[in-house]
């Protein structure tokens, strides 16, 4: 206990926001206890729901119209602030874009010079790539997050041959298991930073 208990502050300390996470929820399960953000102390709160990076984040949602809480929501769903995670698919950096999607994201803004691995860089081509989602799909969150995923062709997919209008019950149908509990996942992130963050 003492030892996760440690690890949590002196990762939050020297800015490992994703080993502050993992640690501070080893505490929980030892403890036992519920990750109920109505219960926990402010500090306890922040340590779950970090704001890193916060001049590209707010530089980038500004300059493709995002809401700067959704870039963290997908940001902690994707990597949990590790800026150097690498997926077993080959997914990279903060919001783990594939290279193939970097690649043209990347024509697009007129550069092949680029490290995912940057915290900037990967929050600039996330967002912009987020951007090209909400477009796509007209503003509708949950499946832009799936776009953001599994692909925004497949998403489109899934919704002609499953014919369903109605967002939650496409969500809870969607044929990728993976995909349903990402959206899920990113969902609940963003309300809870939606609820601590624009509350004040």
């Amino acid at each position: 206990m003492d030892k996760y208990i440690a690890l949590t502050h002196f990762s939050n300390t020297y800015k490992y926001y994703h080993l502050a996470i993992a640690s501070l929820r080893k505490v929980f399960s030892l403890l036992r206890v519920k990750e109920d953000m109505s219960l926990l102390p402010q500090s306890i709160i922040m340590t779950l729901l970090p704001k890193p990076f916060m001049i590209c984040v707010e530089k980038y949602s500004r300059m493709y119209d995002i809401d700067p809480l959704i870039v963290y929501s997908v940001v902690k769903a994707e990597s949990f602030f590790n800026p150097r995670a690498v997926s077993s698919a080959g997914a990279v950096g903060l919001m783990q874009l594939m290279p193939a999607t970097a690649r043209g994201i990347g024509r697009q803004l007129g550069t092949r010079n680029y490290d995912l691995k940057d915290p900037c860089t990967s929050i600039h081509f996330g967002t912009k790539y987020i951007s090209w989602l909400k477009k796509f799909f007209k503003g509708k969150l949950p499946l832009m997050i799936a776009g953001y995923n599994a692909g925004a062709g497949n998403v489109k997919k899934w919704k002609r041959r499953r014919n369903i209008n109605a967002i939650d019950r496409f969500i809870e149908f969607m044929p990728f298991i993976e995909t349903r509990y990402y959206v899920i996942r990113t969902d609940k992130f963003y309300l809870q930073y939606k609820t601590i963050y624009k509350s004040k």
